[in-house]
């Protein structure tokens, strides 16, 4: 059985309307020591074993290009290149997602990048709390490929506040003219405790 090793960095730049995920806005003061706890754990992971990688949250790519860098040594240090797993993920965010950054992934290794797009509706996107809007995507997916990157994978939410299907339809058509190499869609899930739960979405 293949076997996945999977890293958390729960900092966002805004916290989204609908999510339940452990991810904190305003903490990026504290991404330093989270990537030196990080580090202390990784090296009491008892097997090295891994297949493949993904690094999630939360927003990884909210961290600077020099943190992302001390990311990918803190992996290299224990379980070895990352060019070596058969498939290395990232998670971005459209807004936070730079040239910069995206020489740094590939430089490590890193061979794929997870993109939120989740709506190419501007207002919807606005009423789920999301930062970026559809020219921002568009840029970093550009960004992406001219940075080399050739296996992106991009997330759409099934059934935003005030989607209709035609909209739904529309934002499947863009992303799909886009021809990345994974699309993820999702049917939105609205939890207790959350901002979209608490309106009474």
């Amino acid at each position: 059985m293949n076997t996945g090793l999977y890293i958390h960095l729960p900092f966002c730049k805004q916290k989204c309307r609908y999510c339940d995920f452990a991810s904190f806005a305003g903490l990026e003061k504290k991404i330093d020591s989270y990537l030196e706890a990080l580090a202390k754990e990784a090296k009491q992971v008892p097997t090295k074993n891994f297949q493949t990688l993904y690094v999630g949250g939360g927003t990884p790519s909210l961290l600077s290009a020099d943190q992302l860098a001390t990311l990918c040594r803190i992996i290299v240090q224990p379980f070895g290149w990352i060019s070596n797993f058969s498939e290395s993920t990232l998670e971005a965010n459209p807004e936070s997602l730079t040239p910069q950054k995206i020489a740094v992934l590939k430089e490590c290794g890193f061979n794929r990048l997870s993109l939120g797009l989740q709506s190419f509706n501007d207002t919807e996107l606005k009423t789920i709390g999301r930062v970026h809007n559809a020219v921002t995507f568009l840029k970093a997916y550009q960004a992406a490929r001219q940075g080399g990157f050739n296996n992106i994978n991009v997330d759409l939410i099934a059934g935003l506040p005030g989607q209709t299907l035609d909209s739904f339809l529309h934002s499947l058509s863009q992303v799909i003219s886009l021809s990345p190499e994974h699309l993820s869609v999702y049917g939105l899930q609205v939890e207790e405790n959350t901002p979209l739960f608490e309106s009474g979405f």
